[in-house]
């Protein structure tokens, strides 16, 4: 019986210091966001991401699929079945690496890309290119902040003010200003 605790612990233990995140040097030029929510729009999902202070928003349009898994990760809910990025994460760690970064550095023709950024077991940094829902996804799942360069961030962040009074004035599905004017 005490092994059975012993173990139960060890692993409630090594699963807690599995999610915590190592910090990473925040990219050159970038900004910090964080999820602020995700949700359904006439035209499919929408993630919000914030700024630090709260004035500004990122909305990026994302896939069903996506959507879910952020909306689960962000509400700390489990699932029945591993979604695909629980797979991948479990396949970084399983090989003895780490995501640490996550990296939303290019618009291209309204398309966030982005970059993964994994630590190996021998310290090495390994960068994938992602889609910017993927790196999202990621990013909440291990408790880390979303960096986007600042040009990107410029370009795409709406105020709170200008996103609400957009909001008030419609009538009719919702539709999120993708560019500040």
């Amino acid at each position: 019986m005490r092994r059975f605790i012993a173990t139960v612990f060890l692993a409630a233990s090594l699963t807690a210091h599995a999610r915590q995140p190592t910090e990473e040097k925040a990219p050159r030029d970038s900004v910090a966001l964080a999820v602020e929510d995700v949700m359904p729009t006439g035209d499919g999902h929408v993630v919000f991401l914030r700024d630090a202070t709260g004035d500004h928003i990122v909305p990026i349009n994302v896939g069903e699929s996506e959507a879910i898994t952020i909306a689960f990760r962000l509400a700390d809910r489990p699932h029945d079945r591993p979604f695909s990025h629980d797979l991948l994460e479990e396949a970084v760690r399983g090989l003895g690496g780490e995501i640490v970064q996550v990296h939303i550095h290019t618009l291209e023709e309204g398309v966030f890309h982005a970059r993964v950024t994994i630590r190996t077991k021998k310290n090495q940094k390994l960068h994938l290119d992602s889609r910017a829902s993927d790196a999202v996804a990621l990013a909440v799942g291990r408790g880390l902040p979303i960096y986007m360069a600042s040009d990107v961030y410029e370009d795409t962040a709406v105020s709170m003010a200008d996103l609400l009074q957009s909001l008030r004035e419609l009538d009719g599905p919702v539709a999120v200003p993708m560019r500040r004017e």
